[in-house]
Order: structure tokens, then sequence, then C-alpha cells
């Protein structure tokens, strides 16, 4: 064999051994990307539209990540800023919304029917908008940058949300813009040399700047429920649209550890029809909630503030695409794994990943996770606790179970039960799972570590 042909002989088998290489990097990057299919972090949003004042954006679709987000695909997530002193141009979107404002206050203009409503939102307000009506809003705040989380609910496409902008010229587009000149002619009953410029003019984006004097006309100009007094002296249908402050009402679980506030329909009926529920988890530096799972309903959780990890049970995800297995407490070999599985028993695997504001978690029912607050976060975050806006779909009467502290699931079995099920006695069992004094909240790992040093049980 000559030294050409060895050479060419050399090169084909490089060239197979690099695209074996590439295919091997290829499975491994869908492994990977498998093994977190219920988290999304910032790079997962896509700028809908943006201007140097604000703009919004859109998380993708949940189904795009993985097949396991079914029970979610008619949902999508969308984060609007709005600098100081600005004004959000009118939309309406082919989706019902729940609007959560995670910082600031604003002034939301809606045209329901046929009246111009206005409400007034501050941080913690949660308000509805129904599908198709038209909103813009307006920041009056000298210094403080408007934040608002919007889950919206497809009322067409499924797992698809479209934003229409009527009142807009070239940026953002005006959908009067895709109808013919002679239709619109007609239809607003004169010549497109009076009304074709108006279309083309606005150039600056969804977010504009507003000058003190159009943004005190924009707050000055009161709702109907103003004009027409207070229900029951006024309308009571002008009420509808009222915002509701979840993190005004009381805490349902609170100690040193933490607080979680909720709202569901009794508290705020507006959340009825669309069957979700509203809740914020406040959970101080280096503290933990959970290990929990709820019955029914996949929660929809957004890091709002602070930073951490969560860890998560999950019997769909394979060993390998998994993040990580744990490390003890139960946790299986791979050839353990294996011999679950030909048994046809349910294995479970350790989704783990970390938590920081724009996170989004998806946590479907059934699914035991614990989330933990960072001890020590990165500078920017440094003084903060960890803060968790959660939107739970379709879980209306769920139930939460606690899986440690007061109220964990096993303490609350007969001593039988817990010999049967652990093979051990149920004395043993009872030390363990009632050694937890606190509910939901409780130190987090490292806290825990630290506090224990020394201990011979530690």
């Amino acid at each position: 064999m000559d030294l050409r042909t060895e050479i060419a002989l050399l090169l084909i088998v490089f060239s197979f051994s690099v695209g074996q290489f590439r295919s091997f990097a290829a499975a491994a990057a869908r492994q990977e990307e498998e093994g977190h299919p219920y988290m999304f972090n910032e790079e997962d949003f896509t700028t809908h539209i943006e201007s140097e004042e604000g703009g919004i954006q859109i998380l993708q679709s949940f189904v795009e990540r993985s097949e396991l987000l079914r029970g979610v695909e008619d949902y999508r997530v969308a984060i609007l800023r709005a600098n100081p002193r600005t004004f959000v141009l009118p939309v309406h979107f082919d989706a019902e919304s729940i609007l959560f404002v995670t910082q600031g206050r604003a002034t939301i203009k809606l045209v329901r029917k046929n009246k111009l409503e206005s409400v007034s939102v501050q941080r913690g307000d949660i308000i509805r908008i129904n599908a198709g009506v038209p909103v813009y809003i307006i920041n009056n705040e000298e210094n403080e940058e408007l934040w608002i989380v919007n889950l919206l609910k497809s009322v067409s496409v499924p797992g698809s949300v479209q934003a229409f902008y009527g009142a807009g010229g070239q940026n953002p587009e005006t959908f009067y813009r895709a109808f013919s000149t002679e239709l619109l002619e007609a239809a607003l009953n004169s010549e497109k040399r009076k009304w074709g410029g108006i279309f083309k003019e606005q150039k600056r984006g969804i977010v504009v700047k507003a000058s003190p004097g159009q943004l005190e006309e924009l707050s000055r100009r009161g709702s109907e429920e103003e004009e027409d007094g207070l229900w029951p002296f006024g309308k009571k249908e002008s009420k509808k649209n009222k915002a509701f402050n979840l993190l005004k009402k009381d805490p349902s679980m609170s100690n040193k550890y933490g607080r979680f506030h909720e709202v569901d329909s009794d508290d705020y009926d507006r959340l009825r029809d669309v069957d979700v529920i509203v809740a914020y988890a406040n959970i101080t530096k280096g503290s933990m909630a959970g290990p929990v799972y709820n019955s029914r309903g996949h929660k929809i959780a957004i890091v709002v503030r602070g930073e951490g990890y969560f860890e998560m049970a999950c019997p769909h995800v394979s060993s390998r695409g998994s993040s990580q297995r744990h490390e003890g407490g139960g946790g299986k070999s791979e050839k353990e794994l294996q011999k679950s599985k030909r048994k046809g028993a349910p294995t479970y695997q350790k989704i783990r990943g970390q938590l920081r504001p724009a996170t989004v978690l998806v946590v479907p029912p059934g699914h035991p996770v614990a989330m933990v607050s960072s001890w020590s976060p990165s500078h920017g975050n440094k003084d903060q606790n960890l803060q968790i806006l959660f939107f739970q779909v379709n879980g209306q009467g769920y139930v939460k179970y606690p899986l440690a502290g007061k109220g964990n699931i096993i303490s609350r079995m007969e001593d039988e039960a817990k010999k049967l099920a652990f093979d051990t006695s149920s004395r043993k069992i009872d030390d363990v799972f009632g050694a937890q004094e606190e509910e939901l909240f409780f130190r987090g790992p490292k806290q825990w570590r630290e506090g224990n040093k020394g201990r011979a049980d530690a």
C-alpha cells in the first residue's frame, strides 16, 4: 500500500470519527435538553417587539420543549418592561390574560365594549383581561421601571398567541395596513390622501416616551366607574376589572424561613372561568420550601427576585437525560435503575436547575419539588430573598401534600401502614418524619449542615 492510499484511508477514518463524534455530541445535547424539559431560562424568551423605552418578551411554546408539557400547551408567558414616564401602545391579544405587577405602578386603560375603563395597579396586583379587549398602559412614575408578568391562554390556535395593533404605524405595524385602499376608504368614509399618513408615522416601538402634559392628561381622565359613582350607586359592571393585590392578603403559610400568599377564585372571581390560582412565595435567604406536591394542575413558576435552585422527582425522564441523579437518600445506580425498569417498577430521576430572575419552571401535578434560596447569591441579588410567582393552571380544588415538616403525608398514616411500607418499626419512621416542626418553609441544606456541626446525628 503506497503512502497516498494510506493517507486517503486515514482521512476516511478521521472523517468517519468526526462524523460519529458530531452525532454523539448532538445526541448528548438532545439528551441534556430532555433532562431539563421543565425549566426555561432568559435565553428561551424571544423579543416580541421592543424600543429604547421597553418592550415585551414572550417565552417559547411549552410543547416546543417537550411533549411532557402538553398539559400547558394553551398557555404562554410574557414579560413587559416599560421605563419611567412612558406609554405602552394599545394592543389586543387572541388570548385570555392574567397580569401580575412585579415592580412599579401604572394606570391600565381598557376599551371594553363601548366603555373606556381605568384601573390603577401597583406591585402585587392581579388583573384579568378578556381576549380581544384593547388595552394600553401608562407608567407615570418618575424613576421606577414597570415590570408586568402576563400569563396568556390562547383562544385561537393552541399554544399560539398573537398581538394585534390597531393604533400604530410601521413599528409596531398597524393591522389597518393589511386592508386594501378601496375597502378602507369606504369603511372610513374618507379618501386615502386624508388618512394614509397616519398609518406610517409611528416608528418608535411599542413603548414610547410621553411628555409630562400627555401623562397628566392620560392619568387625569377617569374610568366609567369614577364617572358613574361607586356601586351600588353607580354601575356594578364597571367594577369587573378591578385589580386584586395578592401581597396584601394574609399569607396562608408563614414562618421565619418564608411566606406563601395565594389567591383563588373565591378571592378574585375573575379567575374562575380560566381556572387559575395565583400565588407568591418569598423564601428567606438560605432557606427552602418543600418538598411538596400538588394533587392536580400544572404549576408555572416565574422567578421574580433572588437566586437559588430547585430539585424535582420525575418518573418520565431517562436516567441519562436527567440533570443529576440523587447522591443519596434512595438514589439508584444505573444497574439498579435498569433492573427496576425490567421489573416494571417506577424509577425517579432528580431534575435540578438554577433559579435566577426570569427563570420559568413548570411543575406537573403529583411531582414532588423543593426550592432552595441561595445563602450567598451573586452581587446583583445579594440582599434579596428568593421570590417566585406561581400560576397554578387547571388547579381549582387542588390539595397541597407536604412531604416533610408539620402535616407530612407519612406522619398521617397508621403505624401498621408505616411498618408495612418501610419494612421497619413505626417508631423509627416517626423519629425521622416527626423531627421537623416547621411547616412548608425550613432551614436550607447549607444552614442545616452548619447548624448541626458536631452533633452525633448530623
